[in-house]
């Protein structure tokens, strides 16, 4: 089970190898380091740690949550998280930071980054300052997919265009956004096609509607995702995420749902009635229920 710390007044009470980064999204490079910081730690005798903080980014919404980040990390084999007030260590220099925070109160045998890391007040510090301070660390180089290097910027790009599938390419897994369900003003319902309204804090990807994949107590449900403002009954309204399910019943108001992005369907669109917008969710009912035949495997998480 992974053990979550804050940054300790005093040295923890086992060695430790440690991952350096926000790490937002946990891609496949992410994926990379943490492997590597897994392999050093079992080889060192150490409990392999993940260095990142707790506070996300004030211009941009991230690409996971805070408990997501750490499911993955855990998944990945890290047993212990520093989740760090950036506050805490923002003023320490490069040395002090390495000294006093990484091999003092982490007791870091070994720390381990990745190529464009970047630490220390002013981010001034790189990846080979940091071999130079600490030997015993290591480097891990970029990973590539397509001829380009994989990256949380790169990610972002794919979602900002709708690309959903090319973004599950360089995460390694479907894009996934997780929120509360609230109440709504229950068009979908009136319409035949009720919907659980989400307004998540992590970063939604281009209005479309898309196919999607719901697991709710265990089981996998396909489901068709609309992000956009509602144009046929809002006009220009705020950006909003709604998810139909058509083959579940039941009452998931305040419940916490991870809407897994699979295809995009299609662009969203004004339509000139409510009619014409029910023949459209009909069709793209239709459209869920023949990829869910012939791609079954794909809306299994």
């Amino acid at each position: 089970m992974l053990s979550i710390l804050s940054l300790p007044d005093a040295p923890v009470a086992f060695d430790t190898v440690v991952a350096l980064g926000y790490f937002d999204g946990v891609h496949r490079g992410h994926m990379a380091l943490l492997q590597e910081t897994v392999r050093l730690a079992r080889a060192l005798g150490a409990r392999p740690a993940v260095f990142t903080f707790s506070d996300g980014f004030k211009d941009k919404a991230p690409l996971t949550d805070q408990g997501e980040r750490l499911r993955l990390f855990e998944a990945a084999g890290i047993e212990v998280a520093f989740l760090v007030d950036f506050a805490a260590v923002r003023s320490l220099s490069p040395e002090e930071f390495v000294k006093n925070c990484l091999q003092f109160l982490c007791r870091a045998k070994s720390a381990v980054c990745g190529f464009n890391f970047r630490f220390g007040k002013g981010a001034v510090g790189t990846a080979e300052d940091l071999l130079a301070l600490f030997p015993e660390a290591a480097v891990v180089p970029a990973v590539y997919e397509g001829g380009e290097v994989i990256s949380s910027t790169r990610v972002r790009r794919l979602l900002g265009e709708g690309r959903v599938e090319d973004a599950a390419l360089l995460l390694g897994r479907p894009y996934t956004v997780t929120g509360e369900v609230l109440h709504g003003k229950e068009l979908g319902a009136i319409l035949g096609f009720p919907t659980a309204n989400m307004k998540p804090k992590t970063l939604l990807p281009a209005s479309a509607v898309y196919a999607t994949a719901v697991k709710i107590d265990g089981k996998c449900f396909p489901a068709i995702t609309d992000v956009g403002t509602r144009p046929t009954v809002e006009g220009q309204g705020e950006l909003r995420m709604e998810t139909h399910l058509p083959d579940f019943s039941g009452d998931l108001y305040g419940r916490s749902l991870s809407v897994a992005f699979l295809r995009r369907l299609r662009e969203e669109k004004r339509f000139s009635s409510l009619e014409e917008l029910k023949t459209q969710l009909e069709q793209d009912a239709a459209s869920l229920r023949t990829l869910y035949a012939t791609s079954r495997k794909d809306f299994t998480l």
